[in-house]
């Protein structure tokens, strides 16, 4: 049987704990699977597939559009973190144009890389399909890495 627990960090860790979260306000959350059957979903599965199937292409293409502008505005229009020494930087990945198209086709590996480590892009139905899911998955992949890009 497969068990999710909040502990505290003091109790004792219990055989078969396979992942661990602390908090930094304390606190842990613990899987425990004695079979080894259990399975943990980072985010609810069924989501990403069916936004996929779901989408035309030109919602698609609406979605790389939103995915850009997005990345875009966060790290230079959205008036966060240092923006004038961003655009005195020099170099060919310093342009804003250019680092939002690195920063988004990085996202868009990292998308396809967590479906298919997570098990979610092992066998698609067709490579369109795939191609669908990554392209979903690329849009907060995008903005959280405009977030981390104004961190840096």
């Amino acid at each position: 049987e497969a068990l999710l627990l909040k502990t505290s960090v003091s109790e004792e860790m219990l055989p078969h704990t396979h992942l661990v979260i602390g908090f930094t306000i304390g606190g842990q959350i613990r899987f425990i699977d004695s079979a080894r059957r259990g399975e943990i979903y980072v985010a609810p599965t069924e989501e990403i597939p069916m936004l996929a199937t779901a989408s035309t292409g030109p919602s698609l293409l609406g979605m790389v559009a939103l995915s850009l502008a997005a990345s875009y505005a966060i790290v230079y229009v959205a008036g966060f973190g240092d923006q004038q020494r961003r655009r005195e930087q020099k170099g060919i990945f310093q342009h804003p144009v250019t680092e939002t198209v690195v920063s988004y086709i990085l996202a868009l590996v990292s998308a396809g890389f967590m479906l298919w480590f997570f098990r979610n892009l092992s066998a698609p139905a067709s490579w369109s399909t795939a191609l669908s899911e990554v392209v979903v998955l690329g849009l907060p992949a995008a903005v959280g890495g405009a977030a981390g890009r104004l961190a840096a």
